[in-house]
């Protein structure tokens, strides 16, 4: 490498400096460079490392001596802040490949059944759907063992469905199915399954069930497992929809109630209605502060009689008593606040740490006053005076508490308190992330409500199409906004408003992101303040009422005239519009359902595409980091983009895998003749074909409507409801390893009754449930008739002294009473030994096989519906009806012990007694 730089800087020392200053000798003097610099390595790798070599000499002399010897400039993109895959990523996407291979043999194979489809349903959603998520994988896994889970579609997405998939109370994960998983869902069939604690034990048990090769780690698997795809797809899949799949990102998923009722175009809630609110006065308090406040620490210590450990159900029940008494209103909210969050879930611990670090600080500033009848400046003026006190604001948890306590009193609709502003320096006012989207159907009932075409409806325009922030809006004036065919708004701080961060500083196309009903509304308001304002500097969103003053865009109106049409914030427009910006620009090239969902067309979205993802290497991240005023894409991902699970659902089934016409039936579940006579075919061409076998969930306006103020509803089912066939599905719930408190709220059970059947399941477990539908069928109406009789306590115990295999009566009465009882019935295959000296008229009237032996017998064999043996069927029979029988009297005691309380919010007791 030496010599020819040597050799460049000879000539250059022969051509002379200022003949260079020459284009066509410098062109000339360039190219004769890289010739030397080809010729200088024996292979591609020397010669790229010696041109580039040449290239970085010619750049220095180009610098030194001011000359333009019209060198090529190399464009390399800045790295993101964390790599988006690790260094030994390529060995984990080697083993997530062969295993891949491995999962497409046992596809290929309909004989799996039970644990092994289960396993395999499992691993064909990481790999082909790509639910990248391993708490996700938990989720689905437990999902599997209770049926299938709930398949949901709507018109806008077409034959796109999805899976709502809960990880936790607070977060969901929306799955968007291949053809092949939905095949395999279509042919499962509930079974037990066994509780796996973590995903690296789900991925073992996987691996032994399915015999395959040994997984990587759950992290690592979960981040090379899209390696497939990616060598599937010819078009490459965004990197960045992959990390947000993996939950690399904390703005994820928005919820299943937003999401549905989005796409139906409903109002979903109004939160300026909390606040025109009456705050609800507390009642005379009965007890006293020292009293109240000794009696809440002591109930959060309390612990059950012979435990060694302080359990939630004390603690709940001794709440629900101090509520009762009357305590002080300071008192009482935090009792209440307390209930709320152990009904969450939260640790008694946690509630311990939390009343220690606000507890005393609420009693100081309110006393025996009630915050309701106090206004907001009073509010702060009492919390800051005690938090003057040295010592009394000791760290950051103190503050964060404090802002939740008072989060949770004004929303709560027991309380209806003002909420201050607190602010202070050791904690920080970041918290979780809106969740919100914006379809085209809401947009224009939106603007249909909106008749004027006044400063509200441009505004929406701003937010819902362009992503604008409110002060974003109102920094704008007249002279910010282009009159042209591509109607550019030019955002900077300005005497009308402040943009909030120096990266906001943008041009934002708004014309360009209108279709053309919204485009004319926007011309003809720009039209109208060009012609009737004399000043081009005031602020575009204000209209000239007087000579003097030019008024300030209404915000609190705009929020108002918002939440009555949509349900929704004037941020939450800024969220959607960003999602979908991302939606059209990482999606598949105009994909009919991105048109239908955002309500731009196709040309629309290409110009879109060749303006922002075309000239950005990363795919379009750090052009919407522009558009949106973000000085980095992590802070626009992190926060306001929502949509990536549809965007990552779309490139999947763009894929085109095509398999030979009888392979592809074997994998999504069809018969051969179903396919059709071609000899190959596509997977996603199949998928209407597949989706008639699912049990699908149509969303419809309505459907999914959630109430303004919801208020608590007592969903606590009623003794008879207790059925047979509800307590199986229970059992199996227990069994899947959900907790006590997801199966009490998912079923509408009373927690107490759940508490003992996961008892029961530790202590005698209920049999395995028959695997043949008719079989399962046979047990649960078995139960059915036993709870129907006069003493079905006998008739457990009448089972429990049962043989194993068959009846066996040596006198005729004890035969008939079973055969006119609950084997009436059941088809019994019934076998008569005869002695010779005994009377056969004694066994007149029942039909059965007659064989001679040596002692007179009557064999009873019952039979289920399938001709299998019934006899362990009916122990299950049994187990079944005892679990009913007590479960139906915890459900009376619960009731008793709501009446004896007599409380007016009787359903959250019933909920955790």
């Amino acid at each position: 490498m030496k010599h020819v730089r040597d050799h460049v800087k000879a000539r250059l020392e022969r051509v002379g400096v200022e003949a260079l200053r020459t284009p066509s000798v410098a062109e000339r003097f360039v190219s004769e460079a890289l010739a030397l610099a080809a010729e200088a390595g024996d292979t591609v790798r020397e010669t790229e490392k010696a041109r580039d070599r040449v290239l970085s000499l010619l750049r220095a002399i180009e610098r030194a001596y001011d000359l333009r010897l019209g060198l090529a400039v190399k464009y390399t993109p800045p790295p993101p802040k964390s790599p988006l895959r690790r260094s030994n990523w390529a060995v984990a996407a080697h083993r997530a490949c062969a295993i891949y291979r491995q999962l497409e043999d046992r596809l290929r194979s309909r004989r799996h059944k039970g644990e092994a489809l289960a396993a395999l349903i499992v691993l064909s959603a990481i790999m082909r759907g790509g639910l990248l998520r391993s708490e996700a994988w938990m989720s689905l896994w437990a999902g599997l063992s209770y049926g299938k889970p709930e398949i949901k579609r709507h018109k806008l997405l077409g034959k796109h469905v999805w899976i709502d998939l809960k990880i936790n109370q607070h977060t969901e994960v929306r799955f968007y199915p291949d053809v092949v998983t939905l095949g395999l869902l279509a042919r499962w069939s509930p079974v037990s399954l066994p509780r796996l604690p973590s995903p690296d034990r789900l991925l073992r048990r996987i691996q032994e069930v399915l015999v395959l090769p040994e997984f990587p780690k759950a992290d690592a698997f979960a981040e090379a497992a899209f390696a497939p795809l990616e060598d599937q797809y010819a078009a490459g899949i965004p990197s960045v929809l992959f990390e947000a799949a993996r939950g690399s990102f904390r703005a994820g998923s928005v919820p299943s109630e937003h999401w549905e009722g989005s796409l139906c175009g409903e109002v979903l809630d109004v939160p300026a209605a909390l606040r025109r609110r009456k705050p609800v006065k507390s009642a005379e308090a009965a007890l006293s502060l020292e009293e109240s406040n000794r009696e809440l620490r002591q109930i959060l210590t309390t612990r059950r009689k012979g435990a060694h450990k302080i359990t939630r159900a004390p603690v709940r029940a001794g709440l629900e008593e101090l509520i009762a008494q009357a305590p002080p209103p300071i008192v009482r909210a935090r009792a209440l606040w307390c209930s709320s969050l152990l009904k969450k879930g939260c640790k008694v611990s946690t509630l311990q740490r939390y009343e220690s670090a606000v507890g005393k600080t609420l009693s100081l500033a309110f006393g025996e006053a009630d915050p309701a009848r106090m206004s907001v400046e009073e509010i702060e003026a009492r919390l800051y005076a005690v938090l003057e006190i040295p010592g009394a604001l000791q760290d950051k948890m103190t503050g964060t508490c404090l802002c939740q306590f008072f989060r949770f009193t004004f929303y709560d609709p027991r309380l209806y308190w003002p909420e201050p502003d607190l602010r202070f320096p050791q904690m920080s006012r970041k918290g979780p992330p809106r969740r919100a989207v914006i379809t085209g159907p809401q947009i224009r009932q939106a603007l249909k409500g909106l008749k004027d075409e006044g400063p509200h409806r441009v505004a929406f325009l701003l937010a819902a199409r362009g992503g604008l922030r409110l002060s974003d809006m109102e920094a704008l004036r007249i002279c910010d906004v282009d009159y042209s065919r591509k109607g550019v708004v030019r955002l900077h701080p300005t005497t009308e408003g402040d943009i909030k961060t120096g990266a906001g500083r943008r041009q934002v196309p708004v014309a360009q992101f209108l279709r053309p009903q919204e485009l004319s509304s926007w011309e003809r308001f720009v039209a109208h303040r060009r012609q009737t304002s004399s000043n081009h500097r005031v602020a575009f969103l204000s209209e000239d009422r007087s000579l003097l003053e030019a008024p300030r865009f209404d915000r609190i109106g705009f929020a108002r005239l918002l939440g009555e049409q949509l349900g929704l914030r004037p941020h939450d427009l800024r969220h959607g519009a960003l999602s979908n910006i991302a939606l059209a620009l990482l999606a598949p090239e105009a994909d009919k359902v991105v048109c239908n969902l955002t309500g731009w067309n196709a040309d629309c979205i290409r110009w879109m595409r060749e303006e922002y993802s075309g000239r950005d290497p990363l795919n379009g991240t750090h052009q919407i980091a522009r558009l949106a005023g973000h000085r980095q894409a992590e802070t626009t991902f992190d926060t306001y983009i929502h949509l990536t699970d549809l965007a990552l659902g779309l490139h999947i089934a763009a894929v085109r895998d095509e398999r030979p016409a009888a392979e592809a039936a074997s994998m999504t579940g069809l018969n051969r003749r179903s396919v059709g006579r071609k000899r190959s075919v596509v997977l996603e061409d199949l998928r209407l074909k597949v989706l008639k076998k699912l049990p699908v969930t149509e969303i419809k306006p309505g459907s999914q409507a959630v109430p303004v103020t919801p208020e608590p509803q007592d969903k606590t089912p009623k003794v008879t409801n207790i059925a047979p066939n509800f307590v199986v599905i229970l059992s199996l719930a227990v069994k899947s390893g959900l907790n006590s408190l997801e199966i009490a709220e998912k079923y509408a059970v009373p927690l107490r009754a759940v508490n003992w059947l996961m008892e029961c399941e530790a202590r005698a477990p209920l049999g395995a449930i028959p695997r043949r539908k008719t079989d399962r069928h046979w047990v649960v109406r078995q139960a059915d008739k036993a709870m129907g009789l006069e003493d079905p306590r006998g008739f457990v115990s009448e089972i429990r002294a049962m043989p194993h295999r068959k009846l066996t009566y040596s006198a005729p009465w004890p035969a008939k009473r079973w055969l006119s009882g609950m084997g009436r019935g059941v088809r019994t295959e019934a076998t008569l030994y005869l002695a010779s000296k005994d009377n056969p008229e004694l066994w007149k009237g029942i039909k059965a096989e007659r064989v001679s032996g040596p002692r007179t017998r009557l064999e009873l064999v019952p039979m289920t519906p399938a001709g299998t043996n019934a006899m362990p069927f009916l122990r299950l029979v049994a187990d079944i009806v005892e679990r009913t029988l007590k479960l139906r009297e915890i459900v009376v005691e619960v009731e008793r012990d709501v009446r004896r309380l007599n409380l007016n919010n009787s359903g959250a007791l019933r909920a955790f007694l």
